[in-house]
C-alpha cells in the first residue's frame, strides 16, 4: 500500500556501529561470588563507555504511496526494533486517508504532514509533544538532511506513539493559523478530538500470493490493530488467522507450494498449514531472547523453515531449523553480522543434519585428596568445536581445560 526506503525485512544501515559481546566460562565453587560480582561491574563499565564513545543519532524515513505524508524517527545507529517499521508503515498509510478527507473537507491546506518520532536517549530531543504549520520541513535520513519539503505540517511525538495518539493529533491540526502556527501539546487525551468520523479505516497490506493467485495473505490493518488473513480467491472466503503475540516484524512468508504460510513478531512464529487448517506456534529460541529483527524463509522444497534472530545489537544472528513433518527444531549456524542477502541463504542450511546431544554431564569422582569433584562438558561454539570441561573441586576450588575433539 505505501512505499518504504528500503525492503522490510532489511534494518537500517546506521554509520559507526560497533557490538560488545561478552562470554565466558561458568565460576564452579563458593570462592566464585566475588569474582563473578568484579566481572560483572567490568561488564557494565564497558557497556557505559560502548554507549558514552558510540552513540550516533540516525534517522529513518518511511513516507505514503502518494508521497504526502512522511514519519521521520530517529534511533543510535541502526538499533531498533523491526516491527516499529510495520507499525509505522501502517499507521503512515491510514493517516495519508484522514488527511485526504481533512484536506477535501477544506479543514487543512494540501499540504505535506511530516510526523517526527525524536528518540529520547539524545540530549537535544524535544521534550514536549507539539504540532506545528512550518514553512521548510526537511526529512533526516542516516545522519543528513536528505530532502526538504517546503511548508507543511508537522507532528512531534514525544512518548507515547500509537496510532491514536498520531490521529488525534492529525485530527488537531485545523487548530493551526498563520498567526498562531505551533500548538504545544502536554496531554493529548485534553485535546478533545472527535475521532469518530475516522474510525473504520481498513487497509491491506503486502499481499503474498500463491503461484496461481488461487490463495493470498494478507496483513489487515484497521484502526491501530492487525491481523492476518487468508483470502481463497476461488470462493472469495477470507479466513482470519491466529493473532501474533506482539506486533508483526517481518514480511509474511509461504512455502513454494502454498501449503504453508508463516509470520512473525519478535517474540514467537505463527505457521499455518492450510492443507491440515491448523496453526503451530514456535517460540523463537532462548539463544535469541530480545530481538530486534526475525527473518523467515521456506527451503527449496518446501520442507523446512528456517529463521534467524539477532542477539547483541546486531551482531550475532543464530539460525534455527524447523521441520515441517516433524515439527523438530534445532539450530544450524551462527553468523557474525547480518545475512544480507536473506533469504537467498536459506538452501545453504535447510539440509543440514540436527547436531548431536549439546551437553553431556559427567559422573563424579573422587580426587586423590578424598574432594568429591563434579565434570560438565559444555560445546564451544567456535569454527573449531570442541568440549569445554569444568571440574569443580571441594567447595571453592576450580579449573578448566579444553579438550580438542
Amino acid at each position: 500500500m505505501e512505499k518504504a526506503p528500503s525492503a522490510p525485512n532489511n534494518g537500517g544501515t546506521g554509520k559507526g556501529r560497533t557490538a560488545l559481546s561478552l562470554s565466558g566460562p561458568p565460576i564452579i565453587g563458593g570462592g566464585g561470588g566475588r569474582f563473578l560480582r568484579r566481572i560483572a561491574s567490568l561488564c557494565l563499565a564497558l557497556l557505559a563507555a560502548r554507549s558514552a564513545l558510540a552513540t550516533v543519532e540516525v534517522g529513518q524515513v518511511i513516507w505514503s504511496e502518494s508521497d504526502r505524508v512522511f514519519l521521520n524517527f530517529t534511533c543510535n545507529h541502526d538499533y531498533y526494533a523491526r516491527d516499529r517499521v510495520f507499525r509505522y508503515r501502517h499507521s503512515v498509510a491510514a493517516l495519508e486517508v484522514v488527511r485526504e478527507r481533512l484536506v477535501r473537507q477544506k479543514k487543512i491546506r494540501p499540504l505535506p504532514l511530516v510526523v517526527r518520532i525524536p528518540d529520547p536517549g539524545f540530549s537535544g530531543s524535544p521534550k514536549q509533544t507539539r504540532i506545528a504549520l512550518q514553512r521548510r520541513g526537511d526529512l533526516i535520513q542516516g545522519d543528513r538532511i536528505t530532502r526538504s519539503l517546503g511548508p507543511c505540517y508537522e507532528i512531534t511525538v514525544v512518548g507515547d506513539d500509537s496510532y491514536d495518539t498520531l490521529l488525534a493529533l492529525t485530527v488537531a491540526l485545523p487548530r493551526l493559523t498563520p498567526a498562531h502556527p505551533v500548538l504545544a501539546v502536554p496531554d493529548v487525551s485534553r485535546l478533545g478530538a472527535d475521532l469518530s468520523a475516522f474510525r473504520g479505516i481498513e487497509i491491506r497490506h503486502d499481499p503474498i500470493p500463491a503461484r496461481d493467485w488461487q490463495y493470498v495473505l494478507y496483513t489487515i490493518w484497521r484502526d491501530g490493530s492487525v491481523r492476518f488473513a487468508l483470502e481463497d480467491r476461488t470462493s472469495g472466503a477470507l479466513r482470519s488467522l491466529e493473532p501474533l503475540d506482539g506486533y508483526p516484524a517481518t514480511r509474511a512468508v509461504r512455502s513454494p507450494d502454498a501449503r504453508y504460510f508463516a509470520y512473525a513478531s519478535l517474540r514467537q512464529i505463527k505457521l499455518f498449514d492450510r492443507r491440515e487448517n491448523r496453526t503451530r506456534t514456535i517460540p523463537l529460541s532462548p539463544e535469541i531472547p530480545a530481538p530486534n529483527e526475525v527473518l523467515l524463509g521456506f527451503n527449496d522444497s518446501g520442507t523446512r523453515l528456517v529463521f534467524t534472530g539477532d542477539r547483541n545489537l546486531l551482531s550475532e544472528y543464530p539460525v534455527f531449523v524447523h521441520d515441517l513433518q516433524s515439527g523438530e527444531t534445532h539450530r544450524a549456524d551462527i553468523l557474525t553480522g547480518r545475512p544480507e542477502s536473506w533469504p537467498r541463504e536459506v538452501e545453504r542450511w535447510a539440509d543440514l543434519p540436527a547436531p548431536k546431544a549439546e551437553t553431556k554431564a559427567l559422573s563424579p569422582s573422587f580426587e586423590p585428596g578424598g574432594d568429591e569433584a563434579a565434570r560438565v562438558a559444555v560445546p564451544l561454539a567456535t569454527a573449531g568445536g570442541g568440549l569445554l570441561v569444568l571440574l569443580a573441586v571441594g567447595a571453592a576450588r576450580h579449573r578448566r581445560r579444553k579438550l580438542r575433539q
